[in-house]
């Protein structure tokens, strides 16, 4: 799992106990705090955007109700835990989501090449959300479906 030298991280582990969409997710710690939690480096599709439902149920059968480590990298500013997300038989749940085609490697905040190589291999493949001939990214959707949670 790729994580940068310069990012502090913290690891802990918890139960995932709602998938909100694709690259977010709601873990119980088990002490009582439900913690918010965003997929580093990747970028799903939003709910309304083609494919928002399918990688959401992807999600769910990778680790819905599963233990899962999370390998915290920030808190964003919607105080979310951002990190990264492995569980057993899971090495790293974002790049899963972007080698079968359902997140974008985030352009802004994707660091790891091989978030690139994958993408690049899921786009050539025609799987996913690539099998439209033109995806949007929800970055670029965000900005044309304006919702106050966003700004």
């Amino acid at each position: 799992m790729f994580i940068p030298a310069s990012a502090r991280t913290e690891t802990w582990q918890g139960q995932v106990i709602r998938v909100t969409d694709g690259d977010s997710l709601v873990v119980d710690r088990g002490d009582g705090r439900k913690i918010k939690v965003r997929v580093a480096e990747i970028d799903a599709p939003e709910h309304g955007q083609p494919f928002a439902d399918v990688a959401r149920r992807h999600a769910e059968q990778l680790v819905g109700k599963r233990m899962v480590q999370i390998h915290e990298k920030e808190r964003d500013r919607y105080d979310r835990v951002v990190g990264w997300v492995k569980c057993d038989g899971l090495e790293d749940f974002g790049k899963e989501m972007v080698r079968v085609g359902l997140a974008w490697r985030h352009v802004r905040y994707g660091k790891n090449p091989e978030l690139t190589r994958l993408e690049k291999e899921a786009r050539q493949r025609r799987i996913g959300l690539w099998s439209e001939p033109n995806p949007t990214p929800p970055w670029v959707w965000k900005q044309a479906h304006p919702h106050p949670e966003w700004k």
